[in-house]
């Protein structure tokens, strides 16, 4: 049961990419999750991310945190599908740019 909540909250949350960094001021939406809201934050501890920002467009990760995928053994973060995608095209590019 916890698996198909994670995986539908995923899907969904992942149908929002990131098209810009919001500003401090725009408070998040149920589509953007923070706090104990986040699924993915119950199964994810903070110090499992290989970063503290995204490694696409360098948003603080676990504060917008909607998905992960794992690269050479490390857990990487995301905003959102958009930079998970954009990530995954250039994995290797992206990982060495940012600081384990």
């Amino acid at each position: 049961m916890r698996n198909k909540i994670i995986i539908t909250f995923a899907i969904v949350v992942s149908m929002v990419g990131c098209t810009n960094a919001p500003s401090e001021e725009k408070k998040p939406t149920m589509m953007q999750p923070t706090g104990e809201n986040s699924e993915i934050k119950k199964v994810i501890k903070q110090e499992q991310l290989a970063t503290k920002r995204d490694p696409v467009c360098r948003m603080p990760v676990w504060k917008y945190l909607t998905d992960t995928t794992l690269y050479k053994g490390n857990i990487y973060g995301f905003c959102g599908k958009g930079c998970k995608d954009e990530f995954l095209k250039k994995p290797e590019e992206y990982s060495q740019k940012t600081k384990l």
